[in-house]
């Protein structure tokens, strides 16, 4: 059986000597409700951590502070970088020899300023070299791909306008790519396809207010168009609204998430609004879409092991009645999708489902006679997450098996993933981390082995108990090693001093 296990040093300490062995765990001090630390992973070569700080290089340049540290934690060298004032950090991307991360400005700038800044680290060198470029204000970055030492970037703009850039640490230079997109549309995903040396970019074409297509633009590594291919279901009334892409031989493979439109299309820049029907799969075969089969959620036959159960069966019921439109009635969710993994001809998609969630206020006014009068406003309380999705299909886009894992505990005013999934073997693990513990349940061909579990993290010192946790996350690091990270308030009346603290923490995790 897989387990996760809890790493450890074994260490003399002569200033706490009930601590027999410390965990493989670093700690920051911070505060709980400024989430300001940033993670880049490095392979088996270390770790980044780094977060802005309130020095300034000179007017037009803050320092940023990154710390490296090797593979058991260790701090190993501690840079301060300049970048340009007013950036907030977005992603990053990684390949065997450096991690690259991106920072962009959404805001005004002047003229003589620019606004998108990679900063690439080399692994072996330890060293960074910058690359910056400027685009329209109030941009945001869609999505963006690595290849061979080039960034690409995809943007979407005011007004439906979108921009396709690249920063190409080969000859050093940013750059534009000629996207010619129609009037109305937004960039859906990058896909750095190394097998065909092709960068394929995905874009939503609103055609009216009540249809859409998906338009698969295929680029050389240089920047010129190949071809473009539209992709749109019979059915009008279907809006597909996500897509992840993977190679399958000759073929583009296509999963992604759709939506019964019956109306106005969703406005997918406001991502926390767009709900999803069901998924969807499509093959690409040189400049021809093979099929487009659509899998509404109400077909997966264990959706009540992470969903409400009544809801479905009451939607089930309406569809029966319904039978020649299966697509009319639905469990509309709104989906964060991962990356598609293959395993022995089959293509994994896993995805997280949440909600944002509002809390009411209510308070009592009253008029110049003083009569009472009822007040209520909603105060935003974060994403909710409540499961993780996984579905398995063949490469004719039939749905083989699907399941899921409950989430609890997690809420955050940051929309990201907070789920990993990764084989072990023949096995599908999915985990996350919440409250201080990690949950993890075990699939083999979409069926649950063993039980779904909860392992503590360890924390620093014996005694310590942890009294609250915020933005909780868990991420791949190399081979069978995984980062658990977040914000964590913690008592220890055995310290001597102040018995709380509060800190980032991250503690390295081993699946085996």
């Amino acid at each position: 059986m897989n387990k996760i296990i809890l790493i450890t040093l074994f260490l003399f300490s002569l200033a706490f000597p009930a601590r027999t062995q410390d965990p493989l765990r670093v700690e920051i001090k911070a505060k709980m409700e400024n989430d300001v630390f940033n993670l880049m992973p490095c392979g088996e070569h270390g770790l980044l951590v780094f977060y802005q700080s309130i020095r300034m290089q000179d007017e037009k340049q803050r320092l940023w502070i990154f710390t490296f540290y090797d593979e058991s934690l260790e701090p190993q060298r501690e840079y301060e970088v300049p970048l340009a004032e007013g950036v907030f950090y977005k992603e990053y991307l990684t390949d065997s020899l450096a991690g690259y991360m991106i920072f962009h400005n959404p805001n005004n700038i002047k003229d003589d300023e620019f606004n998108l800044q990679v900063v690439k680290f080399d692994y072996l060198q330890k060293q960074f070299s910058f690359i910056r470029g400027r685009i329209s204000e109030k941009a945001e970055l869609a999505d963006a791909a690595l290849m061979k030492q080039k960034v690409y970037f995809g943007f979407n703009m005011k007004r439906y306008e979108t921009g396709l850039f690249y920063a190409d640490f080969n000859k050093h230079i940013f750059g534009t790519i000629d996207l010619n997109p129609p009037d109305k549309a937004l960039v859906e995903t990058i896909y750095p396809d190394r097998q065909n040396g092709l960068v394929r970019v995905m874009v939503n074409d609103f055609l009216s207010r009540k249809e859409n297509q998906f338009l698969l633009y295929n680029f050389s590594e240089e920047g010129s168009l190949i071809s473009r291919l539209s992709i749109k279901p019979e059915d009008e009334e279907i809006e597909l609204n996500s897509v992840r892409m993977t190679n399958s031989g000759n073929k583009l493979m296509l999963i992604g998430t759709y939506n019964n439109s019956s109306g106005r299309l969703s406005d997918i820049k406001n991502e926390d609004e767009v709900i999803s029907a069901g998924l969807y799969v499509s093959a690409v075969e040189g400049n021809r879409v093979e099929f487009i089969k659509l899998h509404n959620f109400l077909e997966f036959q264990n959706f009540t092991t992470y969903v409400n159960a009544s809801e479905l069966f009451r939607l089930r019921r309406k569809s029966m009645k319904n039978p020649g439109n299966p697509q009319e009635y639905s469990l509309n969710y709104r989906l964060l999708l991962h990356d598609i993994q293959k395993k022995d001809g089959e293509y994994i998609l896993l995805a997280e489902s949440y909600y944002p969630d509002y809390r009411t206020v209510s308070y009592i006014t009253y008029d110049y006679y003083g009569r009472p009068f009822p007040q209520t406003y909603s105060v935003f309380e974060g994403y909710k997450y409540f499961s993780g999705i996984i579905a398995g299909f063949d490469n004719k886009g039939n749905l083989l098996w699907d399941n899921g894992i409950k989430v609890m505990g997690l809420t955050t005013f940051r929309l990201e993933k907070k789920l990993v999934g990764f084989f072990s073997g023949d096995d599908l693990v999915l985990a996350y981390n919440t409250q201080g513990k990690v949950a993890s349940e075990i699939f083999d061909n979409g069926i649950t082995v063993g039980d779904f579990e909860y392992i503590n993290l360890e924390q620093k010192y014996k005694k310590d108990k942890l009294m609250k946790a915020a933005n909780s996350g868990i991420m791949h690091w190399y081979d069978s090693y995984f980062i658990c990270f977040g914000y964590q308030e913690i008592r220890n009346n055995a310290l001597p001093g102040n018995s709380r603290r509060t800190v980032f923490y991250i503690n390295k995790l081993a699946f085996e």
